[in-house]
Formats: C-alpha cells, sequence, structure tokens
C-alpha cells in the first residue's frame, strides 16, 4: 500500500513541473519587419565551398532588395550566406540601395564593391574587404618591402658552359628588357673561348636561368643540301624533256616514260603504274618566263616526279649522259648548314678594270662575274624543308669604249657585266630534289681564216678570207636535295 501511495505522488509531482514549464515559456517572437534580413531571400547555400568562390564551379543565385542599407550589414549578409570569413576595414562607410533578383552572389560582391570604390584581397580563407586606395598603398608597401628584402640576399655566381648554343646569343637572350630573368642586381658575362655563360644573380635567379639555358642547349637539325650544276646545250632540252618532262620554249614535249621509271621503285605493275595520277607523276611546276631573257616565248618549266626522284637515280642520268658528251657537269657541291642559316656557293672570275680618281691617278678593281647559288633551308615540324633559293648568274659582257664627257670617245675600254638573277621558294621532302631552269650561258665568237698576203689583193682579197660566226647558248640546271640530318654521325654516312 505504502509503495503504491509514493508511486501516484511521484507521478503527480512530474505532472506539476511539467505545467509549469509550459507556462513559464514566452510566446514566439513576431517578425521583425525592419530587419535587414528580413528582405534578402536565401536558398539552400550548404553546397557553397570556398572552391566555388575561386571560380570553379557555379555560385549560387541571391535577391538583395534595400533601401538606404549600410554597406557593413550588406557586406555581413553575404558573409552569412556564402559562410564565409569577412574582414571589413574600418573605413568601409556609408549606404547604398540595391535591388538584385537571382544573380550569383560573386557578382553581387563586385557590384557592391564597385559602386563604392572598394576592393577585396583573399588571405587565404579569409576576404578582406578595404577602400582601393589603401588597398594600392599597402600592395605598393609589400612591394617595396619584398624588394628591399630582395636586396639584402647575398649575389651568387655560376659559370655555365654551352654544348650546342651560341654564348654571345643567349647573352642576348638574357639581357633582353622586355623578357629579362635578371634582377635588378644581376649581371651576365661570356667566355668566347670556352663558350661559357657567367651569372651572378640572387640564389632563386640563377637557378631559373640555368634551367632555362639548359633547355636551350639543344642540338638542332642540320641540312646537308646537294647541289649539281649541270650546263647542257639549247638543242639538248628535247632529250633532257624525254626524261625528266620539261617543255621546250614554244610547245610541250617529253613523254611520261621518265615519269613512269620514277615511280617503279614503289609500282611493279603497269597497272599500278597507271593508277599512280599525272599530277603526282609530274607534279612540279617551275615556269620561268622569257621577258627577262628578252624573249616573250616560255624559257622553261620543269614537271618532275618530285616524291619519287632520288638523288642516286640522278647521279646514274647525269653520269651516263655526261660520257655521252650531251651535258658537262660543272659542279656538284655539298653544303651543310645548320636550321635557318644561309649557305652559298659561286664560281667564276674577277675582271679587272682601271678607274681614275679627280686627282688623276689611275688604279685597278675588280668586279666580278660568277654564278651564285644562295639556299637557305627550314625544317618544318613534320620533317619537311622549304627551300629559300636564290641564283645569280653575272658574265661579261661584249667591251665598250669609254667616252669623255664630252662624247669623244676616251682611252681604254670597259668591260659590262650581264646581271641574271632568280628566287624561288619550294617545299620538300625529305631527300626529294628539285630543279631549277632558265639560267642561260651565251658565248659569241667571229673567226676569220686568211691566207697571208692573198687576202691583201685589191678586188678578189675577200675571195681568199673566210669568216665564222659562231653563237652558242648554253643552259644551266641546277639540281637540289635536301638531307635532313638530326644526328651528327649522319654526316659521315651521308
Amino acid at each position: 500500500m505504502i509503495k503504491r501511495i509514493l508511486r501516484h505522488a511521484t507521478l503527480l509531482i512530474l505532472c506539476v513541473i511539467c505545467i509549469c514549464t509550459v507556462a513559464s515559456t514566452p510566446p514566439p517572437l513576431a517578425a521583425d519587419t525592419n530587419s535587414p534580413l528580413a528582405n534578402i531571400r536565401t536558398p539552400k547555400f550548404d553546397n557553397i565551398t570556398m572552391d566555388r568562390y575561386a571560380g570553379s564551379g557555379p555560385v549560387s543565385p541571391i535577391s538583395l532588395n534595400f533601401t538606404n542599407v549600410k554597406i557593413r550589414e550588406l557586406l555581413q549578409i553575404i558573409a552569412q550566406f556564402t559562410k564565409l570569413n569577412f574582414v571589413i576595414n574600418d573605413n568601409v562607410k556609408g549606404e547604398m540601395s540595391i535591388h538584385l533578383h537571382d544573380v550569383p552572389w560573386t557578382q553581387a560582391l563586385d557590384v557592391i564593391l564597385k559602386s563604392q570604390n572598394l576592393g577585396e584581397r583573399r588571405v587565404g580563407s579569409v576576404v578582406y574587404v578595404a577602400p582601393l586606395k589603401e588597398l594600392m598603398s599597402q600592395q605598393i608597401t609589400e612591394l617595396e618591402d619584398s624588394q628591399k628584402m630582395r636586396d639584402l640576399v647575398p649575389l651568387t655566381d655560376q659559370v655555365v658552359r654551352l654544348n650546342y648554343a651560341d654564348a654571345a646569343d643567349v647573352q642576348k637572350i638574357l639581357d633582353t628588357k622586355n623578357f629579362s630573368l635578371l634582377s635588378t642586381r644581376g649581371t651576365t658575362n661570356i667566355d668566347v673561348r670556352t663558350n661559357s655563360v657567367w651569372i651572378r644573380d640572387t640564389p632563386e635567379r640563377v637557378a631559373a636561368i640555368v634551367k632555362l639555358l639548359h633547355e636551350l642547349d639543344y642540338p638542332v637539325k642540320q641540312v646537308m643540301i646537294e647541289a649539281r650544276i649541270v650546263s647542257v646545250n639549247e638543242g639538248f632540252e628535247r632529250q633532257l624533256g624525254a626524261q625528266f618532262g620539261l617543255t621546250d620554249p614554244t610547245h610541250l614535249s617529253g613523254t611520261l616514260t621518265g615519269a613512269n621509271t620514277m615511280v617503279e621503285d614503289t609500282a611493279t605493275t603497269e597497272s599500278e603504274i597507271a593508277a599512280v595520277p599525272l599530277a603526282q607523276r609530274l607534279n612540279f611546276a617551275l615556269p620561268a618566263t622569257g621577258a627577262m631573257f628578252g624573249s616573250t616565248n616560255q624559257v622553261g618549266s620543269i614537271g618532275i616526279a618530285v616524291a619519287k626522284l632520288g638523288s642516286a637515280f640522278i647521279d646514274m642520268e647525269l653520269s651516263a649522259l655526261e660520257e655521252e658528251n650531251d651535258l658537262d657537269i660543272i659542279s656538284s657541291p655539298r653544303l651543310i648548314t645548320s636550321n635557318q642559316k644561309k649557305a652559298y656557293i659561286e664560281t667564276g672570275e674577277q675582271i679587272p678594270y682601271q678607274s681614275s680618281s679627280s686627282s688623276g691617278s689611275t688604279s685597278v678593281s675588280y668586279v666580278d662575274a660568277e654564278l651564285k647559288l644562295e639556299v637557305t633551308p627550314q625544317i618544318t615540324p613534320d620533317n619537311r624543308v622549304i627551300l629559300n633559293l636564290t641564283v645569280t648568274n653575272n658574265s661579261a659582257g661584249t667591251p665598250i669604249s669609254l667616252q669623255v664627257p664630252g662624247g669623244e670617245p676616251g682611252a681604254g675600254s670597259a668591260i659590262p657585266i650581264n646581271t641574271e638573277e632568280e628566287q624561288s621558294s619550294v617545299l620538300l621532302n625529305n631527300n626529294q630534289t628539285v630543279v631549277l631552269g632558265g639560267v642561260y650561258q651565251r658565248e659569241k665568237s667571229n673567226v676569220i681564216k686568211r691566207i697571208p698576203f692573198l687576202y691583201k689583193i685589191p678586188l678578189v682579197g675577200h675571195l681568199f678570207t673566210n669568216s665564222d660566226r659562231l653563237t652558242q647558248k648554253d643552259e644551266l640546271l641546277i639540281f637540289l636535295t635536301p638531307h635532313i640530318i638530326s644526328r651528327p654521325s649522319e654526316i659521315a654516312s651521308s
């Protein structure tokens, strides 16, 4: 009985305590319509992170509708919305009215800051907001302090010996004002004898420069240019055209025999040869008009199977024709040059001429009459070669008598120089051949044969005289074959 009474008493006490607790709870507060937070619509932003603030993904939209709200309160609202840490400078003051609807919160922050000449800086995970002038002043001060600290860093020296790059060229790169890796205290010098670069700067700058030099000191590809300068007579063009597809000055000559021969290394049967289009067998056109030589006709255009015309094939053909006295191989030079470096070869003679000064003294000078070939190769990324060619042919002309200013013939004569020049740029695959034509050499001679004493007899003396006038015109054909050399060991094999 006593236990039952105690149990009921305990339940009664608990009920009284609960009733008192409910009675003491204050009623819910009414919404404060004057609070700035009442005018902000904040969607769920639990997923917003600092990565999104950094611009790695989309940001949640925000709507703001305030009139004459304090700037500091706006920034506090954005801080609560983004759950970021904002530090606001004491000089951030003022009010503004803003009405934005569903715009990214980063854009809303930019609008607020720009309208009040404010700026932001991120220090770790904290966003610091201050007037722009103060931020700029702080940055300038930090840069000056950083520069002073760098000026206190001791300098270090390092010598880098280059294997392939030229030390003088590397120094120009390092000393470029617009792109200089050197600090204001840094200097460079070179040793031409050992092709070395001496660097003095802070350890950080020296390490960066040494890394750059190792990347620049890389062997570039070279090009061996195999040239064959051939002289043929004018009537020989037809025979040569039958094998290489040339055209004569007036009409197309030659057959596809030579072109078919060039593709037989990959196409053996007649059906396979016929399957190769004509444009691939005769696919290189180098027209040269005759205007520069005083003619309206076509001087000569060349159509060869560039893709199949090998160096060994040309050597056999030219050697066989030379044995038959059909052509004359003037020279077969081989030039090796680096990528985008000019190489040239010239052959000819120096013609002396006499010149006089205003004082009346005379001197002998020389002028070049030569055949000159300049080649500048450029290796493309797909391992082909662009050849920039210049061919100059200067020859001695017929001597002319010198004249004094009054128009009367003076003492002596001068030899004029006939000049011819051809420029071209052609893209070739490795080990392919290009042919340049249209460079002529003219030779005129007048041979008089007569019987002594008898040719002096009046009236009948010409019967004992024989005069032969000979005019010979030879054309120079220049065959050029580039060979790309990637490693120095390939030079010996070439």
